[in-house]
C-alpha cells in the first residue's frame, strides 16, 4: 500500500485526515469506514461528496447513525490512531475500482466504491438506514463522473469553471488530448534511445515501466479506445472487448521498440482518434456499448478515459526522466 497512496489525489488524502478528525472527536481508537464516510462528505470538493449529496445525504445524519453504529470502541490510551481492517480493505478494494476504470490515480470516486463493495461493515449498514444500497452509490457515482469533469477541465485549460455545454465540453478534451501528444514528443526528445529503454518509474521499483514502454502503452491504448469507439457506432450495444495492458506489453515487446517510430504511431492514431470524434453527430454520441468490468459505456466514456489516461502517463514520463540518474 505504500506506494499505491502516492497515487491518491489531494483530495483522497484530505478524505483520510478527516477521517481521523472523526474519529478522534468521536473518541474511538481506530478510523473505521463509518469515518470513512464521514471524510467522503465533509470534502465537498470531491466526486464522492457530490455523488453522497445527490442521493440526499447530510453530513449530520450521517453523523448521528455513526456514533449509534460505530464497532469502533474507546481509545486504548496510546493516543495513536490505526486504520481498522475493513477501512484497509477498503483501501485495497479503491485501488482495485482504479483499475477496472483504467484511471492511473486513486481519487474520492474510487474510495466512495471501493467502500460500498464490502456488504458487512458499518458505513454500508448507515447507508441502508438511509435508504441507499450500493448499486445506488455505484450508478450515481457513474453519473456524476459523466456529467461533471468540469473543474480538472478548467485547471487544464486555464479558464473558468462554469455551465458549459457538451459540445464544449467534448471539444475542451479533444484539445487536451490533441496538446498533451504533443507533450509526449516534447519530453521525449529530451532522451535518448538507451535512456528510454533503461529509465524506470520508480514508484513501481524495481518492476516499474521504462519510459518506452509507457509510449509503447500510450500508442496500444488509443488503438483500444478508438476500435471501442468504431463497434458503438457501427453496432446496437456491442460487448466491448476487455484490455489488458499487461499482456500486450509483453506481447508487443513495447521496450524493444524505436521510441521515434512508436510515437510516430502515436501521432497517427492521435490524429485519427481526435478526427473521428470531432465528426460525431449528437446522435451518434448517444451510441452506448457494454464494457466488459464497467457495464454501460458511452462515447463520452471513452474520450473521458484517454484524457484522464493522458494525463495521469505525462506525469509519469516526467517522473521517469527527473528521477532517473544520467
Amino acid at each position: 500500500m505504500p506506494n499505491k497512496m502516492e497515487r491518491f489525489t489531494q483530495r483522497a488524502r484530505r478524505v483520510l485526515s478527516l477521517a481521523q478528525q472523526e474519529a478522534e472527536r468521536m473518541q474511538h481508537h481506530a478510523i473505521d469506514t463509518e469515518h470513512l464516510l464521514l471524510g467522503l462528505m465533509l470534502e465537498e470538493a470531491g466526486v464522492a461528496s457530490r455523488t453522497l449529496h445527490n442521493l440526499g445525504l447530510n453530513v449530520q445524519q450521517v453523523a448521528a447513525l455513526a456514533s449509534q453504529l460505530s464497532r469502533a470502541g474507546q481509545p486504548t490510551g496510546d493516543n495513536l490512531l490505526g486504520l481498522s481492517a475493513d477501512t484497509k480493505q477498503t483501501l485495497e478494494r479503491a485501488v482495485d475500482e482504479a483499475r477496472r476504470m483504467d484511471h492511473h490515480y486513486i481519487g474520492t470516486e474510487h474510495l466512495l466504491l471501493g467502500l460500498v463493495s464490502q456488504p458487512d461493515h458499518t458505513a454500508v449498514e448507515i447507508l441502508k438506514r438511509l435508504g441507499i444500497s450500493p448499486e445506488d452509490v455505484r450508478q450515481e457515482t457513474r453519473r456524476v463522473l459523466r456529467e461533471a469533469p468540469i473543474a480538472p477541465l478548467a485547471v487544464m485549460s486555464g479558464v473558468q469553471a462554469g455551465l458549459p455545454t457538451p459540445v464544449q465540453l467534448r471539444d475542451r478534451h479533444l484539445t487536451i488530448i490533441e496538446a498533451t501528444c504533443a507533450a509526449f514528443g516534447h519530453v521525449l526528445r529530451t532522451i535518448t534511445q538507451e535512456q528510454a529503454q533503461t529509465w524506470r518509474d520508480q514508484n513501481d521499483a524495481p518492476n516499474g515501466w521504462t519510459a518506452l514502454e509507457v509510449l509503447g502503452h500510450l500508442a496500444d491504448f488509443d488503438e483500444y479506445f478508438y476500435q471501442r469507439a468504431v463497434m458503438m457506432l457501427e453496432q446496437d450495444n456491442p460487448q466491448l472487448p476487455a484490455y489488458n495492458h499487461k499482456a500486450l506489453a509483453v506481447e508487443h515487446a513495447y521496450n524493444q521498440q524505436d521510441k521515434d517510430a512508436v510515437y510516430a504511431r502515436l501521432v497517427q492514431s492521435r490524429a485519427r482518434f481526435i478526427t473521428f470524434f470531432r465528426q460525431l453527430t449528437d446522435e451518434q454520441w448517444a451510441r452506448v456499448g457494454v464494457h466488459p468490468e464497467r457495464g454501460h459505456f458511452t462515447m463520452w466514456d471513452a474520450l473521458m478515459q484517454v484524457a484522464t489516461h493522458d494525463s495521469r502517463h505525462l506525469e509519469q514520463l516526467i517522473r521517469i526522466i527527473s528521477g532517473a540518474t544520467p
